[in-house]
């Protein structure tokens, strides 16, 4: 028996009441809830308003009959899978057929057995349950396969006709869920090669007796392109189908996630071009084919000059879109049409795994590599470099502003400079930092002599971290003259460096890089210490005060500690700030110019000299010397070497020294070597002057000599000779 809460409802329709009647006793008694009508419009009605489990339907009945009402009930909402058992007289086989063509479920004849009726109904309503159940789950399935992009298709042999899901009918373009033919005609809608692929899927399953899985690519009439996964299984014997399974499952958003995922993984995310991740495995697939096939292969690192200052005059929003134009030259010059540059495709289909791609990858901040594959002749990656070189050389338009900015390519070949990456790396890096050696703005290709010179320096480099804690620097001063009195005006402390295996270095060779790594910071501290310790003990000894000049790097001037560290000097050792001159170059004004302009601010304000030196060697813009708080300008030797020779030179000195006066500045020639200069100079007005013609860079213990002599005549003599001078030393 049914409980209460889980009776199913029955509606018994017949016209006769006394078959109404046996029906609900039966039925009531068997733990059915039962309903009643006795003609078909109030069995819709009733139908309608209770929404019955179960209808038990007689056949023959005045307007409307059961047929006409069974039909009706399909129409009805819960009527499509209701249960209708409909009445029939015995035998009449003409009815039955009727009632099966209007939708009713089963039939039973009259009169009807008090036993059977009962299992009749629980029967059909339980198989009604079981119906449902298939129904939800079909209906979950097709959903479930809706969201996973999901179909399915199979092709019997023996009808020769293919059943496709209705999602498979969506990825394969068909209109139809039914197709007769030849198993091909499921894949009429796919081009002609990437049907091959499914094709010879399905040969290699039937071989096999295995599921094959392969991943192909449609091309609908609308819309793009699609990635499908597709798994076949064929099902036969003695060599023959019987039938093929397949499902397919529409992957396009996963592939592009995919790709998404490689191009952040292998994308350079400012220029676009490939990066050192990407490159790795590039090169390494470039090298494995360079030697299948015996070819030559070029590596070129490419470093922009001066980029920095770019950033720092410009802003980093400006240096990117700098890094932008710059990948789009790079571009050009290796384009994909080139016939220098062979088998290489888009990133994007590298990025895919398809095939190898671009030849050109940032290795961050402004450093290019460019792999130039199948090299027949190394004039070709010549050409390359002088394209490259003469296209970066071009004017940049930055923020309606013209940029300039050039490049150093160092230049390595396999098999001749190296046979794997980390080598070919190494060695056009050492040829790109001897470009940049030789004045920027060229290409050099890797040669033995570059790297021996690149292995000197680097000792170089290592030696010079412990230089200071050995005492291997030391100072050499250089007496200025004021060209007015013949005095001795002040000094300029050069720096040396006394090497254990290469004797006295001089600053040209590790000042560049000790600035590079920042080691010019502690160097620079030392330099002014022992200034300031020399300055003290000449003084103690009772040698008249003397101006002492130092150079500072823009490293240095950057360094927040610079201002203390100078006072902390001059408290230490009682000297005044007036005897320190501070010598800076042009680039401390093209980088971080109001930084450095307020730090040049608090140093003048302390009370030092600021002296601009090698002034006519680089920009020389008029401009700084308003801006920046200048006391001296220092003219550069390349000027004061061609003085007795060059028309121009002779001009522009003139023109420096009138200026400097007329903004109240004086004027200091370095490198001045001949009396001829000299007269040039004094005929100029030129305050104060430094050279071999007065003296060489002496040792401190050697300066005592010269503070006490103190005087130089104009009319230098023979006897006064740079020789002479250092007799008296």
């Amino acid at each position: 028996m049914y409980q209460e809460q889980q009776k199913p409802v029955v509606l018994v329709v017949d016209d006769q009441a006394t078959m109404r009647f046996f029906a609900n006793q039966v039925l009531t008694h068997a733990g059915f809830n039962v309903l009643e009508a006795n003609d078909g419009s109030k069995a819709l009605a009733t139908f309608t308003a209770k929404r019955p489990d179960f209808v038990l339907l007689d056949v023959i009945m005045p307007e409307m009959d059961g047929f006409a009402a069974c039909k009706a009930i399909r129409t009805l909402p819960d009527g499509a899978h209701v249960p209708v058992l409909m009445m029939t007289s015995q035998g009449d086989e003409h009815a039955i057929k009727q009632a099966y063509d209007a939708g009713a479920t089963d039939f039973i004849d009259k009169p009807i057995s008090r036993i059977v009726l009962p299992h009749r109904v629980r029967y059909m309503l339980h198989a009604k349950q079981t119906a449902d159940r298939l129904r939800a789950s079909e209906s979950h399935l097709v959903a479930a396969q809706q969201l996973a992009k999901l179909g399915s298709w199979q092709w019997q042999a023996d009808s020769n006709i293919a059943h496709c899901s209705g999602v498979c009918c969506q990825i394969f373009g068909l209109p139809a869920a039914q197709i007769t033919g030849n198993y091909c005609e499921l894949f009429k809608n796919i081009p002609t090669r990437e049907k091959r692929k499914i094709i010879e899927a399905i040969e290699a399953a039937a071989m096999s007796g295995k599921m094959v899985s392969i991943e192909h690519q449609l091309f609908p009439a609308k819309g793009s392109e699609l990635y499908i996964s597709h798994t076949i299984q064929v099902i036969g014997s003695n060599g023959r189908i019987h039938r093929i399974n397949g499902t397919v499952q529409d992957i396009t958003d996963r592939k592009k996630a995919d790709a998404r995922i490689r191009s952040l993984a292998y994308v350079d995310q400012l220029t676009g071009l490939a990066n050192r991740v990407f490159l790795k495995e590039y090169l390494k697939s470039s090298l494995a084919q360079a030697r299948r096939r015996q070819e030559s292969l070029a590596l070129l690192y490419l470093d922009l000059d001066d980029f920095k200052q770019v950033n720092d005059t410009l802003g980093h929003s400006a240096g990117d879109t700098l890094l932008r134009e710059v990948a789009k030259r790079l571009k050009y010059c290796t384009r994909e049409s080139d016939t220098l540059v062979r088998d290489r495709a888009s990133l994007h289909t590298a990025v895919l795994g398809e095939t190898l791609g671009n030849s050109i990858a940032r290795l961050g901040g402004d450093e290019f590599i460019i792999v130039l594959n199948s090299i027949e002749h190394v004039d070709n990656v010549l050409q390359v470099a002088q394209r490259i070189t003469e296209a970066l050389a071009q004017p940049f338009k930055i923020d309606q502003q013209a940029v300039r900015v050039t490049s150093s390519i160092g230049i390595s070949l396999f098999p001749n400079d190296g046979e794997d990456e980390e080598t070919l790396f190494k060695n056009a890096d050492m040829a790109m930092y001897h470009a940049k050696g030789t004045g920027k703005n060229n290409f050099q290709f890797f040669t033995a002599s570059i790297n021996q010179a690149i292995v000197n320096r680097l000792t170089l480099e290592r030696n010079l971290h412990t230089a200071l804690d050995q005492d291997q620097l030391f100072l050499q001063y250089q007496p200025k003259f004021d060209l007015a009195s013949g005095q001795i005006s002040g000094l300029e402390a050069l720096l040396r460096w006394r090497h254990p295996t290469r004797g006295i270095v001089g600053p040209t060779d590790f000042i560049t890089f000790a600035e590079e790594c920042g080691f010019i910071v502690p160097i620079g501290e030392w330099v002014i210490h022992t200034v300031c310790q020399q300055q003290r003990a000449w003084q103690d000894a009772g040698l008249p005060a003397v101006r002492i000049a130092l150079n500072l790097s823009v490293r240095q001037i950057r360094d927040h500690n610079l201002l203390a560290s100078i006072q902390r000097s001059l408290a230490e050792t009682g000297i005044s700030p007036q005897q320190l001159e501070l010598e800076i170059t042009e680039n401390v004004f093209t980088a971080d110019t109001d930084s450095n302009r307020l730090i040049l601010q608090q140093l003048k304000t302390m009370g030092a000299l600021i002296t601009l030196d090698d002034f006519g060697a680089g920009y020389s813009s008029l401009s700084y010397l308003k801006r920046f708080p200048i006391d001296i300008l220092k003219i550069d030797r390349s000027l004061i070497q061609d003085l007795c020779t060059n028309s121009d030179s002779q001009a522009i000195t003139a023109a420096i020294i009138s200026m400097a006066h007329k903004l109240g500045l004086r004027v200091v020639a370095e490198g001045v070597e001949t009396q001829q200069q000299l007269t040039y100079l004094r005929n100029y007005s030129c305050d104060e002057m430094q050279g071999y013609l007065f003296s060489q860079p002496v040792p401190a213990a050697a300066v005592p000599a010269l503070l006490e002599q103190q005087h130089w005549s104009p009319g230098l003599s023979p006897d006064y000779s740079p020789t002479a001078i250092a007799k008296h030393l």
